[in-house]
């Protein structure tokens, strides 16, 4: 839910903006790129948790079959600062200024880089 929010936050400030006139209708690209990643990065962890909930509990140590706790434990822990929102990282893009590439660090779409004037 909290992932869920995060992104009608994100496409509802892009839209206020440009509705307004105060930024270019070029900045709504960036949603796509922005969380488009963390959607699929959500579906892989929803994946793998549910797998843990479903599975059955390893009996003991060598027990490869089942769930070990130390596993369940792991993900667990991983998994409650992304499911949080806290573990989300966007890439570079018009309008995050960092390093890198921003096809390689969102969903492939490429983007104009910052420096440009979105106004």
């Amino acid at each position: 839910m909290n992932v869920s929010m995060q992104n009608t936050y994100n496409m509802g400030w892009k839209i206020g903006l440009v509705v307004q006139g105060l930024a270019k209708p070029s900045i709504l690209k960036t949603y796509q790129s922005e969380r488009r990643r963390i959607a699929q990065d959500l579906i892989a962890f929803d994946h793998r948790f549910s797998r843990l909930f479903s599975g059955r509990p390893a009996k003991d140590a060598a027990d490869e079959a089942g769930i070990s706790m130390t596993e369940f434990k792991d993900a667990f822990e991983k998994g409650n600062m992304f499911a949080s929102g806290l573990a989300v990282d966007y890439g570079a893009s018009i309008l995050i200024a960092k390093p890198g590439d921003s096809a390689e660090e969102g969903d492939g779409t490429e983007n104009e880089r910052c420096g440009e004037s979105h106004r």
